[in-house]
């Protein structure tokens, strides 16, 4: 009974806070960035030496990125992009991007108990299987092979239920090393340790595993966000970046050795950035559109490297080609948009006049000014509130 007055009280607050867009960054196979949802629009931003004198091209045909729990995975053997509540009216829809079609499709789901707007999940690099925790139920989705949404709905089934740790008021940070699941930010758990579940084996490992620091300090029980680098050999992922949310510092953490590494912090201290690691890079896309990259060596980590703030065309950034315009060519439903870049600014602006209409009820014409005004915050305040709330309630 409570659970369902709490649910429909989220549904509530989703539709009292204005539409905003969640934005991500994820990678491609081919170490292509891409950026969603950014000021109604999506990019493929190319690879890193695109980023400070390139062009970025405009993808079409996505979701609205309105949702409250956006998060973006790579299927690494199948280069798909598999995203996760970009669609407030339809959360529980995993959308499928596929770069090499540049296509979109939408993956209807059976939900049951895993609610999209609190889930947070990882996607395990050799069985293309979602794992996501809501409370104390770890679920599991099985997404195959797909590159495209299949006919019919996939299941979020009960992979398991947390035994080792409490749950209790825990805000999940979730990330996936070894085909392991780390949970960081667990309540009562000591610094520079995580709870770890054994994918192959569903069985959650009883005693946290510590990990010692090669430089600085052991990682924080905080709360944060976590992603993982990936393999240029395409083999499971072997080192996570976790981040703070007071943005003091990125710890690397080392699965062989069970050691960490030190970096400096963002330089952009936002809770609300989203990450993304390819296999020497780590990408922050913060909550204003701004972006910054922290080179990362994985055989050989340096704590010196500093973060490079990059200007790509569509985002208001502070770098030096923060300021250009995007013209469209080609017709029907799928044209081609080329951002080139036109100088330093403090905004950016995208002009489209591409013919046809995206199925994603995104903006498609006139001018799009990024900005993030005091509604935009606000909203932003109100939804980490409740669905924070909502989780402590639940649990």
């Amino acid at each position: 009974m409570a659970e369902g007055i709490l649910s429909l009280l989220f549904l509530l607050l989703v539709h009292l806070i204005p539409a905003i867009a969640k934005p991500c960054v994820v990678f491609d196979v081919n170490w292509n960035l891409y950026a969603f949802g950014v000021s109604g629009g999506d990019y493929n931003l190319g690879a890193a030496s695109n980023w400070i004198h390139g062009n970025a091209t405009r993808v079409t045909g996505g979701p609205p990125f309105d949702g409250l729990n956006t998060q973006c995975y790579l299927a690494q053997y199948f280069n798909a992009i598999y995203v996760i509540n970009a669609d407030k009216s339809n959360p529980s829809d995993i959308h499928i991007f596929n770069p090499q079609s540049k296509s979109w499709t939408t993956q209807k789901m059976n939900a049951g108990g895993a609610n999209a707007n609190l889930i947070q999940a990882i996607l395990d690099h050799d069985t293309n299987v979602f794992y996501g925790l809501v409370n104390n139920t770890l679920y599991s989705a099985n997404f195959a092979s797909l590159t495209a949404a299949s006919g019919n709905p996939i299941n979020w089934d009960v992979a398991n239920t947390v035994s080792t740790f409490s749950v209790s008021g825990y805000d999940p940070v979730l990330a996936l090393a070894q085909n392991h699941i780390f949970f960081f930010n667990v309540p009562g758990s000591n610094e520079g340790s995580t709870y770890i579940f054994v994918i192959h084996f569903s069985y959650f490992q009883p005693q946290p595993q510590p990990f010692t620091p090669k430089n600085g300090n052991k990682f924080p029980v905080a709360h944060g966000k976590a992603t993982s680098f990936f393999s240029p050999s395409n083999n499971v992922q072997e080192q996570i970046a976790f981040i703070p949310d007071d943005g003091s510092a990125v710890y690397v953490l080392n699965v062989q050795p069970n050691t960490t590494v030190q970096l400096q912090g963002p330089i952009v201290k936002d809770s609300n950035s989203d990450y993304a690691a390819s296999t020497s890079e780590l990408v922050q896309l913060t909550s204003s559109g701004n972006l910054y990259y922290l080179p990362y060596n994985q055989n050989n980590p340096n704590s010196s490297v500093q973060w490079v703030p990059f200007g790509v065309p569509g985002f208001s950034g502070p770098g030096p080609t923060s300021t250009s315009t995007v013209t469209s060519t080609g017709s029907g439903t799928n044209p081609t948009n080329t951002v080139t870049n036109k100088g330093s600014a403090s905004s950016a602006s995208l002009s489209s006049n591409a013919p046809g209409s995206s199925t994603s009820s995104k903006k498609s014409g006139g001018t799009l000014r990024v900005a993030v005004d005091g509604s935009v915050a606000l909203g932003w305040f109100l939804a980490s509130v409740g669905a924070i709330t909502i989780r402590a309630l639940l649990s």
